[in-house]
């Protein structure tokens, strides 16, 4: 924790994303200025880059959230992830959001909107009661489950099979 500047006693949450429209960083200052206001002790930790990574730096400065660090890049992520108490995706449309799977797969809690196909997978592998356990009990089938190899093998099978179903209809 002492790495990325989160004392051992405050709540880390964070933020792993391309600061984009879609990714809509702005809502997850939202929450860390109503956390501030409200006097709560949570860091916020907001990791990536893009095009509206000056604003929200300039946000951060402007508004006086010091509960939020800012971190352009993190090399080995589930580090980071490691040292947090959930993950906070606020996009306003995904697919399967790498950061998620990849939290998912150290256990870590995962907090989003509704979107894309998160909602399917959080509630195979997560509840409310007792989240953290659920996340780590979670954490080994999601490593497996979205693994570039087998994803890999995955799209290789369904390919095949599409080659394969060509094969009589173009005379193979």
């Amino acid at each position: 924790r002492q790495r990325y500047g989160v004392s051992e006693d405050t709540p880390a949450v964070v933020f792993v994303g391309r600061m984009n429209d879609q990714k809509r960083p702005w809502l997850f200052l939202d929450l860390a200025k109503q956390a501030r206001l409200e006097g709560r002790d949570v860091q916020f930790i907001m990791v990536g880059q893009g095009p509206l990574q000056d604003e929200v730096a300039s946000r951060i400065a402007s508004e006086d959230l010091t509960n939020v660090i800012r971190i352009l890049n993190v090399p080995k992520i589930e580090e980071l992830y490691s040292v947090c108490d959930m993950l906070v995706i606020v996009s306003e449309y995904e697919g399967l959001p790498l950061s998620m799977l990849e939290a998912m797969s150290v256990g870590l809690p995962i907090f989003s909107t509704d979107v894309g196909e998160i909602s399917p997978v959080l509630r195979e592998h997560t509840g409310m009661e007792g989240l953290k356990a659920t996340a780590l009990e979670a954490s080994m089938d999601v490593a497996s489950r979205f693994a570039g190899e087998t994803i890999a093998a995955e799209y290789d099978s369904c390919f095949k099979r599409a080659i394969d179903s060509l094969k009589p209809q173009r005379g193979y």
